[in-house]
């Protein structure tokens, strides 16, 4: 398979349209009608490029002969023509503009070196603030030779140089990932204390390659295989399109040193062993053109991409509700009537933004089998301690409660409830409710109150000294007696006919005393407890803020 898409796999035009992948290679290429190209005045260089049949080069290592400087930096000193690639590459992607004050993320080794490098070519130019950042884990032998290299790089190319320790060691597992969100957070208060626009990475084409090949292997969709951006956020990556080879080569012939990580030679991590052993396996295969054949893919991945991002949201807001659901809930309508690769995406993405899990594709596929079935109401299990719920026409997801039933198969609710209790005083009102509502209760005067009030939650009346009210949903067999009945109805009943929609029935809070039910928040009263009849001066209103599924 993968050799297929190597060799230059073609979406389906009902994935991707044939517009849609010439757009995204338009993108990438420069105008054949146009042989020069001059940056504006707030990008002082000029190129010029070398036309070709079929039009111009792109900026990237396989033209790396057809770009020169037309002439010397302000200071009268050549600047090279990778620098200048790289001066366009900021322009393009809008990473740097004229006068910016910048962030260069520099380790030691050869691509970040080369980076800085390139950055101080252009600094006169483009009258860039640049500020060296340097992280300094104190995990292996070579750090504070390194520390010493980058300060001593900094101070010679004239750059101020900012070095940051972790305030004590991280643990062993899950390493990588604390120090990428230390370095992360570091680089973004180094970024705001200098009032920078960005911060540079080194990361390049080979880098960029790695990435796409272990995302491939780990299982990606289909609209999610591109690799790195050159702008994301606050991060630039202006040498993604350029070979390590020809970074090391630029520093070479500038008599430049840098420093070699050994860690990065260790086959015990999958990255080198994809850089040591894959990479030139499927060079070879592909006579040398892994890179052109990559880009092909991903391209017409971002052309998935756009389209899918065109398809109209299933996913709708809660509204006014108690119910605290911030990502919202999906709409099984609206879901329906999606294309099936738009289902897919919208509901992993769903249950990735409001849970953090990412479901496997084999698994996503029986999901969605599920939602297009005619059940209206099932849990499913997405993880140990996550469920997607489905009550007529809603879907959410809900914390688990309860034992674990099983894997990956639709499930029965649990019922199971740990319970707050709060005294209302001065009467000795025991309310109790499950843990993570927000309820808020408190006594009013009864001739400011009646059964029009327009205030928050439900007031109740007549209610006896020490009594417990308790806050819980629905449950089978519930009666209620409405204000405009003399007898109980069951509850179910009375909520169809007062056109409840089937999602909302089961999460919709109840107000009870033992087993009869007070009130159906947040406006129906039960005539027992509709205040205008009491004699003790006050009335009790209970407030529903957020109700935790």
């Amino acid at each position: 398979m993968y050799l297929q898409m190597l060799r230059g796999l073609e979406m389906s035009p009902r994935v991707a349209s044939r517009g849609c992948a010439e757009a995204s290679r338009g993108a990438r290429a420069l105008s054949a009608g146009s042989t020069r190209h001059r940056i504006s005045s707030d990008y002082p260089h000029s190129l010029q490029f070398r036309r070709h049949r079929g039009g111009v080069r792109r900026l990237s290592s396989r033209a790396s002969a057809s770009v020169h400087a037309e002439k010397s930096g302000a200071s009268g000193a050549p600047i090279s023509s990778l620098a200048l690639r790289t001066g366009q590459v900021l322009q393009e992607r809008d990473i740097v503009r004229h006068g910016d004050k910048v962030v260069v993320c520099v380790s030691g080794g050869v691509d970040s070196v080369a980076l800085l490098h390139l950055m101080v070519e252009l600094r006169e130019e483009w009258a860039l603030d640049l500020h060296v950042l340097h992280f300094n884990h104190g995990k292996r032998a070579e750090s504070e030779e390194e520390e010493a290299f980058v300060k001593d790089l900094g101070a010679r190319l004239g750059v101020e140089t900012h070095v940051r320790h972790p305030a004590e060691a991280f643990e062993s597992v899950g390493f990588q990932a604390k120090a990428r969100a230390w370095r992360r957070d570091e680089a973004e208060q180094l970024l705001d204390a200098v009032a920078g626009r960005v911060i540079l990475q080194g990361h390049h084409a080979d880098d960029q390659t790695e990435t796409i090949l272990m995302k491939l292997m780990r299982g990606c969709h289909v609209s999610n295989i591109a690799g790195m951006s050159h702008r994301t956020g606050k991060y630039g990556r202006p040498l993604l399109d350029v070979p390590k080879d020809e970074l090391r080569a630029y520093l070479t012939a500038r008599s430049a040193e840098w420093r070699e990580d050994a860690s990065n030679s260790d086959n015990a991590f999958l990255r080198n062993r994809v850089r040591a052993e894959l990479v030139p396996l499927l060079r070879d295969l592909t006579d040398g053109d892994l890179r052109s054949q990559l880009e092909d893919i991903t391209d017409q991945s971002a052309s998935v991409r756009r389209w899918l991002d065109t398809q109209p949201s299933c996913v709708v807001d809660v509204g006014s509700s108690a119910v605290d659901l911030a990502h919202g809930e999906v709409d099984v309508e609206a879901w329906s009537s999606l294309p099936e690769l738009a289902q897919e995406d919208q509901l992993f993405e769903y249950v990735r933004r409001s849970t953090g899990v990412s479901v496997r594709y084999h698994n996503l596929r029986k999901v969605c089998r599920q939602m297009r079935g005619d059940s209206p109401a099932w849990d499913w299990r997405l993880s140990k301690g996550w469920n997607l719920v489905r009550v007529g026409a809603r879907v959410w997801t809900q914390r688990k409660m309860g034992a674990d039933k099983g894997e990956d198969e639709p499930s029965v609710p649990s019922t199971g409830e740990s319970m707050e209790r709060v005294v209302v005083e001065p009467r000795g009102v025991v309310v109790s409710h499950p843990k993570g509502w927000s309820v808020r209760c408190f006594w009013e005067d009864s001739m400011a109150v009646n059964a029009e009030s327009s205030g928050p939650g439900v007031v109740l009346a007549n209610l006896p000294e020490r009594c417990e009210l308790s806050l819980r949903t629905r449950r089978p067999g519930d009666r209620f007696c409405p204000p405009t009945r003399t007898t109980s109805v069951k509850l179910k009943d009375w909520m169809r006919a007062n056109d409840f929609p089937l999602h909302t029935r089961d999460r919709t809070p109840l107000v009870c005393v033992g087993a009869e039910v007070l009130a159906v928040y947040p406006g129906a009263v039960a005539s027992a407890a509709t205040p205008g009849g009491s004699t003790c001066g006050s009335v009790l209103r209970v407030v529903v803020d957020s109700v935790t599924l």
